[in-house]
């Protein structure tokens, strides 16, 4: 039974493998938000726009840690991040493109 345990335990899906990668440079607020990302845009082939006021909320993580992880994912080439300068009375917001992983 051990043996069949270890099969799926681990897969040899090129998804699994890259999850395991950023599973290990990530710490779990970056993955949320990236996951939280990748589910508005899951082919990485168009802008999302997004409020980390939202992403925070979804998440139940605070702002500045949505803030964070965008820094970071920008950093490691996972997103492609543009901040948009809001109006006096609107909240700042960001689009994003993820680079496919996932």
């Amino acid at each position: 039974m051990e043996d069949v345990l270890d099969v799926y335990t681990r897969p040899k899906d090129p998804q699994h493998q890259e999850f395991l990668k950023l599973n290990q440079i990530l710490t779990q607020s970056e993955l949320a938000v990236y996951l939280w990302l990748k589910t508005n845009d899951p082919f990485g082939s168009k802008f999302v726009e997004a409020d980390t006021k939202k992403i925070a909320e979804d998440l139940g993580i605070s702002r500045r840690s949505v803030q964070r992880a965008l820094v970071k994912l920008q950093q490691e080439e996972l997103i492609e991040l543009v901040i948009t300068i809001p109006s006096p009375n609107e909240e700042p917001n960001f689009g994003m493109k993820s680079r496919g992983l996932l």
